[in-house]
Parts: structure tokens; sequence; C-alpha cells
């Protein structure tokens, strides 16, 4: 039986809202589609449409999960060709079980596209995102220096696309060019229909959607940063998330116009914020809410992040970011809270903030420990319980109550 294709049949560029849209017209499944990147028109001549490793690059987890050969119509650049068919395609479909080994047939084009020399990375307010910005501003070559930040709406603002994740993307936007004014470096914002295309979890193809984003301005980018999730001790190529094996990817998706590199890999998530805490552009901005673009300061990443500050002793300059006073008034609360999220398989996330508060505030610990395992921890499996047992509407008037 033959096997279904993916087939890129042509990709065009054109005006499109002020704005310039490179598309690709696409066949699969029985169904044609048009997929597209919209980049600033002021980027015109930097956009990319005469090889297609944009679209083959943004496409291959679909491709690979749903077992569809691609076949383009249009080039694709040599280097991309060989290492995806040598050793992304073979590793993967060993390596994870949802992914299927399956062919690429395109023409492959020799030689770099490059014309821009820019330098860029993606700016989303977070810590590791403000790594990577403040990693790469200063004391480092001139080749390797930040010149471009970019926003781009590929999937991490919702994998459904649609109305809901572009307000999502612009209310992003309006911190994202406040940094970009602070530091003078311009902004560029992409966006994409790749969500509507195929509607996949963003933890299985979210960086190749980046990559994919940047590849079509390869002739803008010889360089670009992606922020690691994690430090090289945790790469795992087995991970269901794809960015446990980044370093992986972006090597993969480097071609000879544009070298990707995975930064943060050195160090651990406390030692990239003790990093930032010393650039006074994240001060007001920093943002790693798992709700949205403004920090509730009560979910797991955000708890996390105050007591990293904490810990770290400079808390007090995130007073914009967060409700410093409140974390304050309930201190011993939240340190127990925060001690309690790091037992079990969250533990080598908060282990640099017990080493700290266990050398510095020895009784304390002591206290925030006990109570976390004999408090906490119980409320937190009463909690679950309760959610799995009750009708939803319940569960939430139950909230308003406690609230």
């Amino acid at each position: 039986m033959t096997k279904k294709e993916l087939v890129i049949n042509k990709i065009e560029k054109k005006l499109k809202d002020n704005a310039i849209r490179m598309t690709a017209f696409i066949t699969f499944d029985n169904n044609e589609e048009e997929c597209w990147f919209e980049y600033p028109l002021e980027y015109q001549e930097y956009v990319c449409n005469e090889r297609c490793d944009a679209f083959v690059i943004a496409l291959l987890p679909y491709a690979m999960k749903h077992n569809l050969n691609i076949k383009s119509n249009v080039p694709i650049s040599e280097k991309l060709y060989y290492q995806v068919v040598s050793y992304y395609i073979p590793v993967l479909s060993k390596y994870q079980s949802h992914f299927y080994s399956i062919e690429l047939s395109s023409r492959a084009e020799k030689g770099s596209l490059n014309k821009g020399h820019a330098v860029g990375t993606g700016i989303s307010c977070g810590v590791d995102s403000f790594y990577s910005v403040t990693k790469h501003i200063e004391n480092v070559p001139d080749s390797f220096k930040l010149t471009h930040l970019v926003s781009m709406n590929v999937g991490s603002f919702g994998y459904q696309g649609g109305e809901f994740s572009y307000k999502w993307f612009q209310d992003e936007l309006v911190k994202a060019l406040k940094v970009s004014k602070e530091l003078n470096l311009p902004l560029i914002t992409i966006n994409s229909n790749l969500m509507e295309v195929y509607q996949e979890a963003h933890g299985e193809s979210g960086t190749l959607r980046m990559v994919g984003a940047i590849l079509g301005l390869q002739k803008l980018f010889s360089v670009y940063y992606i922020s690691a999730g994690f430090d090289i001790k945790d790469f795992n190529i087995e991970s269901e998330e794809n960015d446990d094996y980044d370093l992986f990817n972006l090597l993969i998706g480097s071609n000879e116009s544009t070298i990707f590199y995975s930064t943060g890999l050195e160090a651990t998530r406390f030692e990239r914020t003790r990093f930032i805490s010393k650039y006074p552009v994240t001060y007001d901005t920093l943002t790693v809410c798992m709700g949205g673009n403004e920090n509730c300061g009560k979910c797991e990443k955000c708890m996390r992040t105050m007591g990293t500050l904490y810990a770290l002793d400079v808390l007090d300059r995130y007073n914009k970011s967060f409700n410093v006073d409140d974390f304050k008034r309930h201190k011993v609360k939240n340190l127990a809270k925060i001690r309690y999220f790091g037992i079990g398989y969250m533990k080598p996330l908060y282990a640099e903030i017990y080493d700290v508060l266990r050398k510095e505030e020895p009784i304390m610990y002591a206290l925030y420990t006990v109570l976390a395992v004999l408090v906490v921890l119980p409320v937190e499996k009463l909690k679950k319980f309760v959610k799995r047992i009750l009708p939803l509407q319940t569960v939430e008037r139950l909230k308003k109550i406690g609230k």
C-alpha cells in the first residue's frame, strides 16, 4: 500500500494587510491547505520563498506523527535536507513511539542565501527568554551580539490558534515592545496559521514551529537563539516534550544561511534567574505565569520564580512584576507551598532554592518542610480527590467559597 503524502506544491509571497505573507500551497490527507507565515513589510527582501525549508521543518512533526511522506516541488537547502533525512527522521522514529519513519523528497540546493547577518532571539519576557536576551547584549563577539528581538504566534499562545491565540499574542507584544524600546533593539512580529493547519500539542512540535518561522527569514538571520527549558544534564531524546532534546532539534534545523543555538544549556533555572536579576530591563516586565500575560502569584511557575528571587534576596526589585507585599505577608505559607512543589518529580527545579534556605534560614526551612509534608501535601491531595469525584460546577462553587 502506497503511503500518503504531504505535498508542498508551490510557495508564494504577497502583500497582505501591510505585511508580507509567505504561503505554501500544500496537499495532504486529500485536503488542499494554505499554510502561511506573515512578516513585517519592511523585511520583505529577506523573506525566503525560493526554498521550502520553513515549511518542511515546521510541518515535519505533523508528517511523522501521521505517517505522511513529504514531497516538495520547491527546492530545499542541501544541509537541511541531509540533516533531516540522515539524522532527524531515523533518530526520532526510533526513540519516539508516536513518530513514524517517513521519506522526504525534494531537490537540494547548495549555498547560503543570507545577506542580513542579523542575530535574533525570541522575547516572551520569561526567565529563559530574558536569559537569552541579556546573555547576548554584551560580552560576546560581534557576530553573536543581538541585533533583533522576535515575537511569534506559532503555537505557544494556544495550539487551537484563531482569535484566542492572536489576542494573547497581541497582549504579550505590549511588554515585548517595552523591552525592545529599552534595549534599542527592533522587534520583528511573526504571525502564522500553523495552528489551524495542524492542531497538535505545542510540546511535540513547538521548537520546529519556531525554527520554521525563522527559516522564512533565513536571508536576514545568520544566528538565532532559542531558549532551552532545562540545562544539558536533562537532555532526553525519549521525552514527549520536544524542548527536552532541543540541542538535537536545533542542530538539525540549522542550514547554510542560519545557525540555531539552544541557549541556557550551561545554566540551571536558578542560575539563569540570578543572571537576569542584574538587568533592570527585567524588573517590571518579567512574566512567568501559567495563566496569561500577568503574573497571578499563585500558580506553580509564579511561586517557583518568587521563591528563587526570595532566595537570591532580589525579590523587592520585582515589585512591579509580582505582588511582593502579599508574598511577604504570607511568607511562611508561601514558602511551605514552594517546598511542597519541590516534592517528587519537580525536585530538580527547586533544589537550589532549598540549598539557600537551608543554609540561610535553617530553623525556618525546617518549619517550611514540616508544613509542606503535614499540611500542604494532604490538602493538595484532598483537592485532587474532590476534583475527580465532584462535578466541575460544584468544584468551581467551592473555589469561590474558599476565596
